[in-house]
């Protein structure tokens, strides 16, 4: 064979190699959690305020069970000026049963990460929320501050992952050490799965997110669902949402948190799926 013919071949070859690794490395690629969470976030952008309602129902022998029992309405309206999130839980008949407000990363609670997920647009009070919850998120000041690249890629904790039908960013680790983990869909950004307490001695609990809908561009899932030790606790099925509700106005006057006597006189099992509700998802 002639030097020019080895040397097509040899080309020949290493552009076939390239061709399958190419894709191969992009594939690979899991970029920075400071950019998954600032691409989240600004999917929520260009509103000032957004409501939502749904119907919360109880499980009965897991999800295979289906849904049954106890179940209320719920209304939740969300501000972006101070990230402050007000629900109102109410029975068939529209008597308030339980009333919450929320501050978003202000407090440890699941709660204010999930409305973090599932509202906020300012990236630092999100990362703030979501690092709350032990997820190993990294801002561009914290990546900037390390002596090099090495470390940079060292301290962040990211993989891919496959959640149903859908390829994730799985931010937080897989191994015995880890406390919590966020999946975020790989193609769009939107949140599938938080996990915490994945060292706890009872299992892990996580709230799941499907379905989701786009209503004037401002995404939402229509199931939430809470998860725990591999059995579905309950679930919210989104009714409706309004970008920049009437309710934003309201929002300067005090408000009274808690059971109200309408919910101290409903059943004990309706009691305990408020009480329940709002400890995890809201």
């Amino acid at each position: 064979m002639t030097l020019r013919r080895r040397c097509a071949s040899l080309v020949s070859a290493l552009l076939g190699i390239a061709a399958i690794i190419a894709p191969l490395a992009a594939h690979a690629y899991v970029p920075p959690s400071a950019f998954i969470i600032k691409s989240m976030a600004a999917k929520h952008s260009g509103v000032k305020g957004i409501r939502v309602r749904g119907l919360v129902s109880s499980f009965q022998g897991g999800e295979s069970g289906g849904v049954a029992g106890p179940r209320f309405h719920v209304s939740s309206v969300f501000i972006v000026e101070g990230g402050v999130v007000r629900s109102c839980a109410s029975d068939e008949q529209g008597k308030v049963l339980f009333v919450a407000e929320r501050k978003i990363g202000a407090t440890l609670d699941v709660p204010s990460a999930v409305d973090a997920l599932l509202f906020d647009s300012q990236f630092r009070r999100l990362a703030t929320a979501l690092k709350k919850q032990a997820l190993p998120i990294r801002t561009e000041e914290e990546l900037l501050a390390m002596k090099d690249e090495e470390e940079r890629r060292a301290s962040e904790v990211l993989s891919l992952g496959r959640w149903k039908k859908s390829q994730a960013w799985i931010i937080g680790g897989k191994d015995e050490h880890a406390e919590s983990q966020l999946w975020v869909e790989k193609d769009t950004f939107l949140p599938l799965r938080l996990i915490v307490d994945l060292r706890a001695s009872d299992g892990p609990r996580e709230a799941q997110f499907d379905n989701f809908r786009f209503f004037n561009e401002f995404p939402y899932p229509r199931l939430i669902t809470w998860v725990e030790r591999n059995q579905a606790i309950l679930r919210e099925e989104l009714s409706d949402i309004l970008a920049n509700p009437p309710e934003l106005k309201n929002f300067g006057k005090p408000l009274a948190t808690g059971m109200t006597e309408a919910g101290e006189a409903a059943s004990s099992e309706v009691r305990d799926l408020l009480r329940k509700y709002f400890e995890t998802l809201r």
